[in-house]
């Protein structure tokens, strides 16, 4: 627990008990599994979007073209659900 002067206020007194809170989540090993699950999750997602809208190389493995509305469907409804996400 941090050290609380006499003279510290309890805004300052606050400030310290979460800072000390934050360093305690953040700096053991491990303790940010959530964050790596969120970016592997975030990664994996997106290859299997790519890979179903295709590419000018590769084609879609659902068998939708490129420029379709299915594909922009797809890419709109990705952005949107994962910008929702990172806002919540």
């Amino acid at each position: 627990m941090a050290v609380i002067a006499e003279e510290d206020t309890q805004e300052v007194i606050e400030e310290k008990a979460e800072y000390h809170a934050l360093k305690e989540r953040e700096t053991a090993e491990l303790k940010q599994w959530r964050v790596h699950l969120i970016n592997i999750l975030l990664v994996t997602i997106t290859f299997f979007v790519k890979a179903m809208r295709g590419s000018a190389v590769e084609p879609s493995i659902i068998g939708i073209s490129t420029c379709g509305w299915p594909s922009w469907l797809l890419l709109g409804g990705f952005f949107f659900s994962f910008s929702a996400w990172a806002w919540w």
